[in-house]
C-alpha cells in the first residue's frame, strides 16, 4: 500500500521511533528525526516512492525507493523488530522493484547500499537478482567504534526483464 506522508504521518513516526534499525546509519531515530525526515518530503512523491509493508493486514515496515526522479532511486527497507528474518524483505523488494520499472520507464537501474556484515540485506539483494557491484572500504561510518565496509548492490532494467543477470567486468 503506498505510503501518504500526510495521513501516515504519525504512523510513520511511530514505526520509525519505535524500532531498532542496527544496521542503518541512524539505528534508532528520535520523534523529532522521523518528523524531520517526513518534513524534507523523503516520503513524498515524486521523487520518492514509498510502499508500507503488509503481512496479515499488520503494517510491518516499508520499502521506500528515494530520489527515482533522478534515474537511479536509492532503496530504504526497514522491517519492525518482530518481522525481520522471515524473507519478508525479499518479497517486498521484488515487488518493489516491479513497481519502479513499470512506472518510471526511464529508470535503468535501482540502488541500494548496505554495511558489509549485514549478511541478511546482502541475500535479499541477491535473491532479487542484484549485483555486488561496489565495496567501500570502511565507507560507513559507526558511532564510538571502527568504520565498516560498506557494499552497494544495484538491478539494471535489463537483467530484471530477463531474469537474468548481468556480472560486473572488474578488469575493464
Amino acid at each position: 500500500m503506498p505510503i501518504d506522508s500526510v495521513n501516515d504521518a504519525e504512523h510513520l513516526v511511530s514505526f520509525l521511533s519505535s524500532n531498532f534499525f542496527p544496521f542503518h546509519l541512524t539505528a534508532a531515530p528520535t520523534e523529532e528525526e522521523a518528523r524531520d525526515r517526513l518534513a524534507n518530503g523523503v516520503f513524498s512523491e515524486p521523487d520518492n516512492l514509498a510502499y508500507w509493508i503488509e503481512l496479515d493486514g499488520v503494517r510491518v515496515g516499508f520499502i521506500n525507493f528515494q530520489e527515482v526522479l533522478d534515474g537511479t532511486p536509492m532503496i530504504d527497507i526497514r522491517l519492525g523488530d518482530p518481522h525481520r528474518g522471515r524473507s519478508i524483505a525479499v518479497a517486498a523488494l521484488g515487488i518493489g522493484t516491479s513497481e519502479v520499472f513499470n512506472k518510471y520507464p526511464d529508470v535503468n537501474r535501482i540502488e541500494g547500499n548496505t554495511r558489509s556484515d549485514n549478511i541478511a540485506m546482502r541475500k535479499v539483494f541477491e535473491r532479487n537478482c542484484y549485483v555486488k557491484e561496489a565495496h567501500y572500504r570502511k565507507g560507513w561510518p559507526v558511532v564510538n567504534a571502527d568504520s565498516l565496509d560498506s557494499v552497494a548492490y544495484a538491478i539494471i532494467r535489463c537483467d530484471w526483464e530477463s531474469g537474468l543477470t548481468t556480472p560486473v567486468d572488474w578488469n575493464s
